[in-house]
């Protein structure tokens, strides 16, 4: 049977034991296959039928095999109804509603409603104990929202931090505090916006490339971000940064408007072409 890249995050997350991927290229014939097992055990090999009772053995895989480890939540029980929409929940967990599209979720002026197809988002420590969650909206038109929680975890504010985007997908906190959000459209830029700001303070990053845009992960000790591309054939980028400047939240952080976009290739393999055969990658 054929697995997909959720199977295999369902695997990492509530697998049992290890999961083994292989897939067999050339030939004319392909095929691909799962299993999760305990303790890694291998199979008896059958008779080989030759009388003697000797096993033969089976050729190796032409994959290789992934094994894949319990993940932290594996044994964490069985899941109940939350009462919440049909969302499961294991069981001594709790859910609670904040938000919902085209409502408001915090009574107050300038009235803001809570954007369609929320995204990407990420949580940010504050001060006094609380955390602001800001989301991206994957709509026409995007945008970022923040709900603002209170120490004791009571929503007390609702606003947006960035506006007259399209479609703004993914993207990743930074260390320094901020917010990089991604658009996912064919000249997409990457918007850095303040979890506490306003829509005012949002800047564009250019330098950071114009495509369909995905995730953003910051590694300071390279002064780098890595960005992965929103296409079949989409590429893994590298914006190497000049140096640090001061962010729009007053931190410092890196200079996302100044450096080199890097974009990787495999040689033999250049402008988004496929390997075909795995036993290619060895």
């Amino acid at each position: 049977m054929t697995i997909s890249r959720r199977d295999v995050l369902q695997l990492m997350f509530l697998g049992g034991g290890a999961a083994a991927l292989a897939a067999c290229g050339g030939g004319g014939s392909s095929s691909s296959g799962a299993s999760v097992g305990g303790g890694g055990e291998t199979p008896n090999i059958p008779d080989g039928g030759d009388g003697g009772g000797t096993p033969t053995p089976e050729p190796p895989p032409v994959a290789r095999e992934l094994p894949l480890r319990a993940g932290p939540l594996s044994g964490i029980g069985p899941l109940v109804d939350s009462g919440v929409d049909g969302v499961m929940i294991p069981e001594g967990f709790s859910l609670r509603l904040v938000a919902t599209a085209g409502r408001q979720p915090v009574s107050k002026l300038p009235l803001f409603l809570w954007h369609p197809l929320p995204d990407g988002g990420a949580v940010f420590p504050m001060a006094d104990g609380g955390w602001v969650y800001v989301s991206n909206s994957e709509f026409v038109p995007g945008g970022v929202g923040a709900l603002r929680f209170g120490a004791d975890g009571e929503l007390v504010d609702a606003y947006p931090i960035l506006k007259n985007t399209l479609i703004n997908c993914a993207g990743g906190a930074t260390p320094w505090g901020t917010w990089l959000s991604c658009e996912e459209i064919e000249n997409g830029r990457v918007h850095e916006c303040d979890p506490r700001g306003t829509p005012r303070q949002a800047q564009a990053h250019p330098a950071m490339g114009r495509f369909k845009h995905e995730a953003a992960a910051v590694d300071m000790a390279t002064a780098s971000v890595f960005m992965t591309e929103d296409e079949g054939d989409g590429r893994l980028y590298r914006f190497r940064s000049a140096g640090r400047v001061s962010a729009i939240n007053g931190a410092e952080g890196l200079d996302l408007d100044n450096g080199v976009l890097q974009v990787l290739e495999v040689e033999g393999f250049e402008n988004g072409a496929y390997m075909e055969d795995l036993e290619s990658a060895a």
